[in-house]
């Protein structure tokens, strides 16, 4: 007999002894002492417009079906002759387990701050949640008992391993492999007809009868183009502070476009030129990546140097806001939907839309401090705006998967880009800054890690 497995331990050394002292119950038979006699395989004989195919080719597929034929029978066979034996052994040993939990109740929420705009919804600048603290206790009870399973295995089992063809019937994606799944074609059609196996066979045979080798598929096209991804795990935002609308202008669904004027106001930070009323996203830690298809990974590419600074300029007007929803059983197929309805004051005091775009939290009443916009950068204009890094031909892929808190999967949007997510309010600095001689001074530190975010998540 060979033991399979043992379903539980007794924990208890004398309870061991006394269960082996206690054996009540082992079931055992015998098995065949031999199968019935293989059946002939027999299949549709090829008619004379399959004549072109080699006769070695022929005799190599015919020498592969029925080794599967031949195996699967014995293996059917067996699996009616093996006979399991359970043995129990006693007494069973019935264990309590007993936890107790605290759990909150009775919650309720104080508001700090309140202040209600002409949107109607109160905001809060900060809150404080009291609960009351109430103890439970649970229980469960099980049973554990020791047993072992065994198998007794027909002794004519050495015969599952017949001589298994080693010959090639055709080369792969060659005009004699397609030929020879024409004939399978054709054999497959007449199976019905021409064999005199039980129908509960015919299944099976189809699947066997197929040639040992992988056609072309003459649909198929070879990818000529260059894979790309783009990684920015540094991000922070610089603008041209503007009055904040007060009133009834907060509550204004449209907004004007920034005017260009004749002589913008310019500054110059970490060596880059800005100009209102452009807003600039600046790109830190840059990495391009291409994908190698023969080797199934991406490689770095050098056009961007570790320590470059990468800018995009848009208008306010023209930054999307992005806003990502994950279905499946583990979250771990995303979508992000994007829109140009981001605004610089919303950091500041967000509009009732623009909150529950972000936070998805409702606005029954409106906490500043969860305000996390999440912002996408479109791949093409950062390629656009520093040409010098390559990229111009890439095709760009997915980065990676999601960067959230949810299970990694592929976030998946109508354009590709660069999505940062939940950036907080102090990685967008306004440019107020003194600068002499074309060199920031008083500018905030070298980048801003955009907080909860390993690296922002390439979408298309």
């Amino acid at each position: 007999m060979i033991p399979a497995f043992q379903k539980c331990m007794l924990i208890s050394p004398f309870l061991v002894s006394l269960a082996f002292a206690n054996k009540i119950h082992e079931a055992a038979s015998t098995p065949s002492a031999t199968h019935p006699p293989v059946p002939t395989a027999s299949w549709p004989t090829l008619p004379s417009n399959f004549s072109d195919l080699p006769s070695q080719s022929v005799g190599c597929w015919n020498s592969h079906f029925f080794f599967s034929f031949t195996t699967y029978f014995l293996w059917t066979e067996a699996s009616k002759s093996i006979t399991p034996v359970v043995t129990t052994y006693i007494p069973p040993v019935t264990h309590k387990r007993t936890y107790t939990y605290d759990t909150l109740t009775d919650c309720s929420t104080t508001n700090f701050g309140l202040t209600t705009l002409c949107d109607g919804v109160p905001r809060a600048t900060s809150r404080s949640s009291q609960c009351r603290t109430t103890q439970f206790v649970t229980s469960d009870v099980w049973v554990q008992s020791s047993s072992t399973l065994s198998y007794i295995r027909p002794t004519w089992t050495s015969e599952f391993q017949p001589p298994q063809p080693t010959c090639k019937v055709a080369a792969d994606g060659s005009s004699l492999c397609t030929r020879m799944y024409d004939a399978w074609s054709y054999r497959a059609s007449q199976l019905d007809f021409e064999t005199t196996l039980a129908p509960s066979y015919r299944g099976t045979l189809y699947n066997m009868m197929g040639p040992r080798c992988t056609r072309s598929d003459p649909s198929s096209t070879t990818y000529t183009g260059t894979m790309c991804r783009m990684i920015a795990p540094t991000y922070s935002v610089y603008y041209w502070p503007t009055p904040t609308p007060s009133g009834s202008e907060f509550c204004q669904s449209s907004r004007p476009t920034p005017t260009i004027t004749d002589k913008p106001s310019t500054k110059v930070i970490a060596g880059h030129t800005l100009t209102s009323p452009s807003v600039y996203h600046f790109l830190r830690d840059v990495r391009i990546e291409s994908y190698l298809f023969d080797k199934q990974r991406y490689n770095l590419s050098t056009a961007v140097p570790s320590d470059q600074v990468l800018t995009v300029a848009q208008l306010e007007t023209d930054i999307l806001s992005a806003s990502v929803t994950c279905s499946g059983r583990e979250g771990d197929y995303c979508t992000a939907s994007l829109t140009p309805d981001f605004r610089i004051d919303d950091i500041f005091t967000a509009r009732k839309d623009a909150y529950q775009w972000n936070c998805r939290c409702g606005t029954a009443t409106i906490y500043q401090t969860n305000y996390k916009p999440s912002l996408a950068v479109p791949i093409r204009e950062v390629v656009k705006q520093n040409h010098d890094i390559g990229g111009q031909d890439c095709d760009w892929d997915l980065w990676g998967g999601y960067s959230g808190d949810r299970y990694s999967g592929g976030v998946e949007s109508s354009t590709p880009v660069l999505m940062f997510e939940n950036v907080p309010k102090t990685a967008f600095v306004p440019i107020t800054t003194e600068v002499s001689m074309g060199v920031e001074t008083g500018a905030p530190p070298r980048g801003r890690r955009v907080e909860g975010v390993a690296a922002p998540t390439v979408v298309m």
